[in-house]
């Protein structure tokens, strides 16, 4: 092991933050899904400045029944998903006995396996990602025994890998801790700047910033490394050229050790060693430099023109000389640095003739079926650095096709690029037009939960179809439906409307049944999320006959999902479950974002039983479903939105820790970049003003509702966002503003008398009266005609059964009445008592 000099103080403290994560959980403690999942520890520092061999330390300190998996990051591999995750996994896995691993893996094998191919087939249909399972399978092994979890080199991960990291610290429960390294002197993009400072600032974690030795250390490390074989000037001298940098120390402490002058550049001093090899040994080195991250001994064999017979003479030599390390069964340069001190080694000519040589290698894998996702966007990145333009944009094209059944976010990036190296050339060779490969970049943008770059994407696509002289109307459709789905929450609702009847006008003129249904389909349930029920049911049984017709039972299902939905919302439950099991019954594995479609569906029923008077149930059924208990996260927004739902229903339920908790995660998740979604902001600001209201901080709970209702109104829809209208009500009530209680009772009484939606109207009902019984309590005078008008549309709401028994609405209903007989002087106990006990069974003390 290399000698550690100067790095006490700093080692413990690492050891002491990693020991703490990893202490034994206290088997007479409740188990707690808000309990915090993991410690973070980041250590940064320039490059050689030992960041590396200070985790080797500190790990090497803790104890043995500890489990370990390290990954890198590679400069190579921005637009490649999850490369340091593939590692870490690996080297998790292999320290466990096969029948151990496969019992782990087993529930999330299909989606593993596409990061981690030797795990088995992967299920191709499958809707969940290699990331969306990694939590929940580092939650079994750390429920198990402790786990650090450790990537170098962050500063260079590839966003899917940033937002796992993201995740990992709410999301991983049980004894476990990650650890970052990163180069300081590197500039990191805006979202690792922003990731790292969210996660040093979360509790408990702790950063380490190395600075370079003081000579003293220096001094030390040096005599160490040279024993008696160098004398004390040059010793002095080497410290004075380091710097303090112990790669520079060792580099420098080797030439003199072994006799040569000391050089005057440091890469001089790195590629020392790489001099001494045979010539075998040094094209092997450079190949492994060109190749950019771990390769096979025979791959790196290949592209350095190696026929060794069998022989690793070269492979043992460059390891013994520090200049190549093992990685797993794969070879790689010992250092950054060193590589690319090795790069610059290179003439022009010579490095471009190896890149193009491994695009060759990397090809025939390709033709040979056995290329893996990085070797895809290998050849595309290589061959983009040599400057062919077409081929590099085809190639990209061809990742993508990979990359996205790893993770969206890289296969937007390949896309992306591609792209910017678009010709009508590569159209031809691809079979894509610009238009075809905006569409596909802004379904995997929207995927991803980048919202903004995924409307404007789609926009651009919509523009060049309408610019076509004779543009395939079925064509249309689905690109104006694509702006809806991808701008549905942050456009302005006017212009949803617009491209949404579009989309249905254009499948209309196609003659096609199956566009017919699934512009019906969008269209009914933007409607429903508006709480326009009536017109959704009837766009959802349009668009059904529609999906019947065209033998469509994907979008029969989806059809049959918006309209339980809807029913749903106007209180006819137990029709409304059967609609949704229905929907939920028709789903396989075989349809596109089928486990998207569960997702949505769970919401509904979750939503159902909220209503049906199990606040508490439903809550824990969609935390479970958001923190992805089974091994599912489901695409980047659902699990936010149901996590932010299940957070306002804890309310509810009475449970404001837990409530607390859950409304944190999503800040969280939020905070750390990749969520730019104003609904979820928009759910977990409503819980959180519920949960204000709930322990009486009314100035919290009101500036929550008029910052919603400023997001709401920048979109044109202020007069829809009734809950937000009716909460603020509540909120300037208890404030003693009668006056403004009254102001925003009567803004959102047009639109909710017109609603249909039960929720929405028995939380007004009730509202509006218990502002009208504030004026009795202070000796003010009541608006008796509101209060009947009320009390006539609570009447109506009940007459169609939408307030059965047990229910939220008919609890809102009893509680109305109550407080309707004391405005009129005629104040009942039993009223009082009936509202309670309403009350109590909706499941809300």
């Amino acid at each position: 092991m290399r000698s550690f000099v100067g790095r006490d103080r700093e080692c413990a403290r690492v050891v002491d933050a990693l020991t703490q994560a990893l202490a034994p959980l206290d088997p007479a403690a409740a188990p707690s899904p808000d309990a915090p999942g993991s410690t973070v520890v980041l250590i940064s520092g320039e490059a050689g400045v030992g960041k590396s061999r200070l985790v080797e330390e500190a790990l090497g300190r803790l104890g043995a029944d500890v489990l370990v998996g390290r990954g890198s990051a590679f400069q190579s591999d921005d637009v490649v998903p999850l490369v340091p995750v593939a590692a870490v996994l690996r080297d998790l896995l292999r320290r466990l006995p096969d029948d151990d691993v496969d019992e782990l893996t087993a529930p999330v094998r299909p989606a593993l396996a596409r990061l981690l191919p030797e795990l088995g087939p992967a299920a191709e249909a499958d809707g969940s990602r290699p990331g969306d399972v990694v939590p929940w399978l580092l939650s079994r092994l750390a429920g198990q025994r402790p786990v650090v979890v450790v990537i170098d080199d962050v500063h260079w991960a590839d966003t899917s890998t940033l937002d796992l990291v993201a995740r990992i610290p709410s999301q991983v429960l049980g004894r476990f801790a990650l650890v970052l390294v990163r180069r300081s002197e590197r500039r990191p993009s805006e979202r690792v700047s922003r990731l790292l400072v969210d996660l040093v600032r979360q509790r408990g974690a702790l950063e380490v910033a190395l600075t370079p030795l003081p000579d003293s250390a220096s001094g030390q490390l040096v005599r160490t490394l040279v024993d008696d074989a160098v004398g004390p000037v040059d010793q002095r001298r080497i410290v004075q050229r380091a710097r303090g940098n112990p790669l520079f120390l060792e580099a420098l402490s080797r030439t003199a050790r072994e006799g040569g002058d000391l050089p005057e550049l440091l890469v001089e001093a790195l590629l020392a060693p790489v001099r001494d090899l045979s010539s075998e040994g040094r094209a092997l080195c450079h190949a492994a430099a060109v190749w950019g991250a771990p390769a096979s001994p025979a791959a790196l064999a290949a592209l350095a023109g190696l026929d060794l017979d069998g022989s690793d003479a070269p492979w043992r030599e460059a390891r013994d000389a520090g200049v190549l390390v093992d990685v797993d069964d794969s070879i790689d340069v010992r250092h950054p640095l060193l590589r690319e001190a090795l790069l610059d080694d290179l003439t022009v000519v010579r490095r471009s003739r190896l890149t193009a040589d491994a695009v060759t290698l990397l090809a025939e894998r390709v033709a040979a079926g056995e290329a893996s996702v990085r070797d895809h966007a290998s050849i595309a990145s290589m061959l983009e650095r040599l400057g062919r333009r077409r081929e590099a944009a085809v190639a990209y094209v061809r990742a993508a096709d990979e990359t996205v059944r790893v993770s969206y976010a890289e296969a937007a990036a390949q896309e992306t690029r591609a792209l910017a190296l678009w010709d009508e050339a590569t159209a031809a060779e691809t079979g894509l037009s610009r238009r075809d490969l905006l569409a596909r970049l802004a379904e995997h943008l929207h995927s991803a939960g980048d919202t903004q770059r995924s409307i404007d994407r789609a926009q651009e696509a919509f523009a060049l179809w309408r610019a076509e002289p004779d543009g395939d109307p079925r064509t249309g459709s689905a690109l104006a439906a694509l702006v809806a789905t991808c701008g549905e929450w942050e456009l302005d609702e006017s212009e949803v409307q617009a491209v949404l009847g579009q989309s249905i006008e254009l499948a209309e003129r196609s003659g096609s049944a199956d566009a017919r249904a699934r512009a019906l389909v969008g269209a009914a349930r933007h409607s429903m999320s508006l709480d326009l029920n009536t017109p959704a049911l009837d766009l959802a049984q349009r668009a059904l006959a529609a999906a019947t017709e065209a033998g469509d039972a994907e979008q029969e299902a989806a059809a049959l999902a918006v309209y339980g939905g809807s029913l749903g919302q106007l209180g006819r439950v137990e029709e409304a479950d059967a609609a949704l099991a229905r929907a939920l019954a028709m789903l396989d594995d075989t349809m596109v974002d089928a486990e998207r479609r569960r997702a949505w569906i769970d919401l509904r029923r979750a939503f159902l039983r909220w209503l049906s008077g199990d606040p508490g149930g439903a809550a824990d059924e969609l935390e479970g479903r958001a923190l992805g208990l089974v091994g599912h996260r489901v695409a980047v927004t659902y699990p936010w939105i149901a996590l932010a739902t299940a957070a306002e229903l804890h309310v509810w339920a009475g449970q404001h820790d837990r409530a607390e908790a859950a409304v944190a995660r999503v800040h969280q998740a939020l905070d750390a970049g990749g969520l730019d979604f104003s609904l979820i902001r928009s759910i977990v600001a409503l819980a959180e003003a519920e949960l204000a209201l709930r322990r009486g901080d009314l100035d919290r709970a009101s500036d929550l509702l008029e910052a919603n209702l400023a997001l709401w109104e920048a979109r044109g829809l202020r007069d829809t966002d009734f809950h937000d209208l009716v909460r603020l009500a509540e909120c300037r009530l208890l404030q003693g503003n009668l006056a403004a209680a009254r102001a925003l009772v009567g803004e959102a009484l047009p639109g909710v008398l017109d609603s249909d939606s039960a929720e929405e109207i028995s939380c007004l009902v009730r509202t509006g009266v218990l502002v009208e019984g504030g004026a009795v309590r202070t000796g003010g005078r009541p608006d008796t005609a509101r209060v009947d008008a009320l009390l006539e549309r609570a009447a109506v709401l009940e007459g169609t059964g939408a307030a059965a028994p047990g229910s939220m609405p008919a609890a809102e209903l009893a509680l109305a009445r109550a407080e309707a007989a004391q405005v009129t002087g005629a104040e009942s106990v039993q009223l009082w008592e009936d509202a309670v006990a309403a009350w109590a069974g909706a499941g809300v003390p």
